[in-house]
Protein backbone atom coordinates (compact mmCIF):
# COMPACT_ATOMS: atom_id res chain seq x y z
CA UNK A 1 0.00 0.00 0.00
CA UNK A 2 2.89 2.61 1.03
CA UNK A 3 3.98 1.42 -2.63
CA UNK A 4 1.48 2.82 -4.26
CA UNK A 5 1.61 6.14 -2.67
CA UNK A 6 5.42 6.60 -3.12
CA UNK A 7 5.30 5.36 -7.35
CA UNK A 8 3.29 8.90 -7.98
CA UNK A 9 5.90 10.95 -5.58
CA UNK A 10 8.96 9.32 -7.01
CA UNK A 11 7.04 10.13 -10.78
CA UNK A 12 6.60 13.57 -9.97
CA UNK A 13 9.70 13.86 -8.64
CA UNK A 14 11.73 13.06 -12.21
CA UNK A 15 9.07 14.67 -14.10
CA UNK A 16 10.28 18.15 -12.13
CA UNK A 17 13.93 17.07 -12.54
CA UNK A 18 13.49 15.98 -16.05
CA UNK A 19 12.20 19.68 -16.33
CA UNK A 20 15.08 21.35 -14.39
CA UNK A 21 17.58 19.33 -16.56
CA UNK A 22 16.28 20.70 -19.65
CA UNK A 23 15.83 24.46 -19.04
CA UNK A 24 19.54 24.92 -19.27
CA UNK A 25 18.95 23.69 -23.13
CA UNK A 26 16.42 25.86 -23.55
CA UNK A 27 17.82 28.72 -21.98
CA UNK A 28 20.61 28.31 -24.39
CA UNK A 29 18.66 28.30 -27.67
CA UNK A 30 16.74 31.15 -26.28
CA UNK A 31 20.26 32.93 -25.98
CA UNK A 32 21.82 32.05 -29.77
CA UNK A 33 18.99 35.24 -31.27
CA UNK A 34 20.58 38.10 -28.94
CA UNK A 35 24.10 36.68 -29.19
CA UNK A 36 24.04 36.76 -33.17
CA UNK A 37 22.13 40.00 -32.96
CA UNK A 38 25.25 41.64 -30.62
CA UNK A 39 27.65 39.95 -33.39
CA UNK A 40 25.44 41.68 -36.05
CA UNK A 41 25.55 44.93 -34.19
CA UNK A 42 29.01 45.05 -33.52
CA UNK A 43 30.18 44.48 -36.85
CA UNK A 44 27.98 47.10 -37.78
CA UNK A 45 29.51 49.79 -35.49
CA UNK A 46 33.19 48.55 -36.05
CA UNK A 47 32.29 49.27 -39.62
CA UNK A 48 30.90 53.00 -38.67
CA UNK A 49 34.18 53.85 -37.06
CA UNK A 50 36.34 51.98 -40.01
CA UNK A 51 34.27 54.61 -42.41
CA UNK A 52 34.19 57.39 -40.30
CA UNK A 53 38.11 57.14 -39.64
CA UNK A 54 37.82 57.14 -43.95
CA UNK A 55 36.20 60.05 -43.62
CA UNK A 56 38.77 62.07 -41.02
CA UNK A 57 41.37 59.88 -40.57
CA UNK A 58 42.99 62.28 -37.57
CA UNK A 59 40.77 60.23 -35.40
CA UNK A 60 41.56 58.18 -32.05
CA UNK A 61 38.81 55.50 -30.77
CA UNK A 62 38.23 55.70 -27.43
CA UNK A 63 35.40 53.00 -27.74
CA UNK A 64 33.30 50.70 -29.73
CA UNK A 65 30.78 53.58 -30.82
CA UNK A 66 33.22 56.99 -30.57
CA UNK A 67 36.63 58.78 -32.04
CA UNK A 68 38.31 61.64 -30.49
CA UNK A 69 40.05 64.52 -32.39
CA UNK A 70 41.45 67.42 -31.31
CA UNK A 71 42.74 66.63 -27.97
CA UNK A 72 39.24 65.03 -26.99
CA UNK A 73 37.74 68.80 -27.46
CA UNK A 74 35.26 67.10 -30.55
CA UNK A 75 33.96 63.52 -29.75
CA UNK A 76 32.06 61.98 -32.89
CA UNK A 77 29.59 58.94 -31.72
CA UNK A 78 28.77 56.42 -34.64
CA UNK A 79 25.12 55.08 -34.16
CA UNK A 80 24.55 51.61 -36.58
CA UNK A 81 22.28 52.48 -39.93
CA UNK A 82 18.82 52.46 -39.37
CA UNK A 83 18.46 52.83 -35.50
CA UNK A 84 15.94 55.65 -35.22
CA UNK A 85 16.20 56.02 -31.14
CA UNK A 86 18.50 58.71 -29.90
CA UNK A 87 21.99 56.81 -28.19
CA UNK A 88 23.56 60.06 -27.52
CA UNK A 89 22.73 62.66 -24.75
CA UNK A 90 24.81 65.71 -24.98
CA UNK A 91 26.91 66.47 -21.82
CA UNK A 92 27.04 70.14 -20.57
CA UNK A 93 29.95 72.50 -21.76
CA UNK A 94 29.59 70.86 -25.29
CA UNK A 95 27.41 71.65 -28.38
CA UNK A 96 26.69 68.17 -30.10
CA UNK A 97 25.72 68.56 -34.12
CA UNK A 98 23.83 65.73 -35.58
CA UNK A 99 23.29 64.58 -38.73
CA UNK A 100 19.52 63.32 -38.63
CA UNK A 101 17.02 64.93 -37.33
CA UNK A 102 15.57 65.00 -33.82
CA UNK A 103 19.23 64.33 -32.56
CA UNK A 104 19.66 61.65 -34.21
CA UNK A 105 22.50 59.52 -36.47
CA UNK A 106 25.75 60.36 -35.75
CA UNK A 107 26.91 62.91 -33.64
CA UNK A 108 29.83 65.18 -32.60
CA UNK A 109 29.93 66.37 -29.15
CA UNK A 110 32.63 70.28 -29.63
CA UNK A 111 33.59 72.54 -26.63
CA UNK A 112 37.01 73.48 -28.37
CA UNK A 113 38.12 75.94 -29.68
CA UNK A 114 36.40 78.74 -28.53
CA UNK A 115 36.01 82.03 -30.82
CA UNK A 116 37.05 80.54 -33.82
CA UNK A 117 35.23 78.73 -36.64
CA UNK A 118 35.85 74.88 -36.68
CA UNK A 119 34.98 73.29 -39.98
CA UNK A 120 32.04 70.93 -39.42
CA UNK A 121 32.84 68.77 -42.90
CA UNK A 122 36.24 67.13 -40.39
CA UNK A 123 33.95 65.28 -38.50
CA UNK A 124 29.88 65.00 -40.28
CA UNK A 125 28.74 65.90 -43.66
CA UNK A 126 26.05 68.04 -42.68
CA UNK A 127 24.12 68.63 -39.57
CA UNK A 128 20.16 68.43 -39.39
CA UNK A 129 19.77 68.91 -35.57
CA UNK A 130 21.73 70.45 -32.67
CA UNK A 131 21.88 70.93 -28.61
CA UNK A 132 23.58 73.49 -27.35
CA UNK A 133 24.32 72.72 -23.91
CA UNK A 134 27.16 75.50 -23.37
CA UNK A 135 26.86 78.40 -21.53
CA UNK A 136 27.16 80.77 -24.52
CA UNK A 137 26.04 80.97 -27.98
CA UNK A 138 27.02 78.55 -30.85
CA UNK A 139 26.69 79.36 -34.55
CA UNK A 140 26.50 77.91 -37.93
CA UNK A 141 27.99 79.88 -40.68
CA UNK A 142 28.14 80.14 -44.10
CA UNK A 143 31.51 82.09 -43.15
CA UNK A 144 30.85 85.11 -45.53
CA UNK A 145 27.70 86.37 -44.65
CA UNK A 146 25.27 83.95 -42.97
CA UNK A 147 24.70 82.73 -39.60
CA UNK A 148 22.30 80.79 -37.24
CA UNK A 149 22.43 81.64 -33.53
CA UNK A 150 21.63 78.67 -30.99
CA UNK A 151 21.57 80.10 -26.90
CA UNK A 152 22.96 78.34 -24.50
CA UNK A 153 20.10 75.20 -23.93
CA UNK A 154 19.00 75.44 -27.08
CA UNK A 155 17.75 72.62 -29.45
CA UNK A 156 17.13 72.52 -32.43
CA UNK A 157 15.40 69.16 -33.81
CA UNK A 158 15.44 69.94 -37.58
CA UNK A 159 17.83 71.99 -39.53
CA UNK A 160 17.47 72.43 -43.13
CA UNK A 161 19.03 73.82 -46.01
CA UNK A 162 20.94 75.82 -46.88
CA UNK A 163 21.45 76.05 -42.75
CA UNK A 164 22.63 72.39 -42.99
CA UNK A 165 25.06 72.68 -45.18
CA UNK A 166 27.00 75.85 -43.24
CA UNK A 167 30.46 74.24 -43.23
CA UNK A 168 31.44 76.44 -40.08
CA UNK A 169 30.65 76.24 -35.71
CA UNK A 170 31.39 78.80 -34.20
CA UNK A 171 31.73 78.79 -30.28
CA UNK A 172 31.32 82.13 -28.63
CA UNK A 173 33.49 82.31 -25.85
CA UNK A 174 31.22 85.17 -23.81
CA UNK A 175 28.52 85.76 -25.53
CA UNK A 176 25.13 84.10 -25.99
CA UNK A 177 23.76 85.33 -28.89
Amino acid sequence: MRLRRFIPLVAAIGAAASMLLATPALAAGSHTAPATRSAKVNAELKAEIKAQLRYNPSGKVINARQVSYDHGHVVVTVVIPGDDTPAFTCLRGFVCLFERPNLKGNNAAINEPRDRDIRIAGYLPFVQSLHNLRSTGSILSNGVNRSVCYTSGQRANAISDPVMSYPYLFLQANDNC
